[in-house]
């Protein structure tokens, strides 16, 4: 094919240019399994283009295994959502904070952490340490006290030690269990290395932090 606007606007031309778009749109998705769908269109529009309007074997067989490559990663994501089961209170916690994830990312993601229970008067954070831990409560009460004052309390579906995530900072106030609570927590070392290992995972947490955080200034 030429290089020409006539020949970048042909039918061959066009193709090829959906190809690319379509690459682009997938770079764009969130869910991995859209991702992947949008990369197979891609290089089927791809080898049509390399099959009737280009003749590249060499184009066609990469292409090809692209589509291979993404298809068994598919299977992979189907069975890995088919097999995830959540509890009621797994199911609050990934339906209020956990957006954008499949079912088989949100167990993983859920696996990672753990739940526990505290007793009353248990300290989750103190002001001006990095917290040890990321919490999602579950249920119970967490007062949060500044120069020993008591200035908020936190209750179920929000976070607490959540300025260890963002930007590695220490927590602005300390925070106890004013009674009995249960908690999900994920280590801030665990936290750390999920931008390199799981990077949706952490994205997802970050996007569950930042919506908390609007509702508590919309709280006051």
């Amino acid at each position: 094919m030429e290089l020409t606007i006539e020949s970048a606007l042909s039918p061959g031309g066009l193709i090829g240019h959906l190809s690319y778009l379509l690459m682009v749109l997938s770079m764009m998705m969130r869910s991995m399994g859209m991702l992947r769908v949008l990369v197979i269109l891609s290089a089927i529009a791809a080898i049509i283009y390399d099959t009737v309007w280009l003749r590249d074997p060499v184009g066609l067989f990469w292409e090809t295994l692209l589509i291979l490559v993404n298809v068994y990663q598919l299977v992979v994501i189907f069975r890995r959502n088919y097999a995830a089961s959540f509890t009621e209170e797994e199911r609050r916690f990934v339906g209020n904070c956990l957006w954008g994830l499949g079912r088989g990312e949100a167990r993983q993601l859920l696996d990672l952490g753990e739940w526990v229970d505290f007793p009353s008067q248990t300290k989750l954070t103190t002001e001006g340490v990095r917290s040890p831990y990321l919490y999602y409560v579950s249920s119970g009460d967490i007062e949060v006290l500044r120069d020993g004052r008591t200035v908020a309390h936190i209750g179920a579906g929000q976070f607490v030690g959540e300025m260890s995530l963002i930007d590695e900072d220490v927590a602005v106030a300390d925070t106890y269990a004013t009674r009995r609570t249960r908690c999900w927590r994920l280590g801030t070392n665990t936290l750390d290395a999920m931008n390199i290992h799981y990077p949706q995972l952490r994205t997802s947490i970050v996007d569950g932090i930042g919506r908390d955080l609007k509702r508590k200034l919309m709280a006051g």
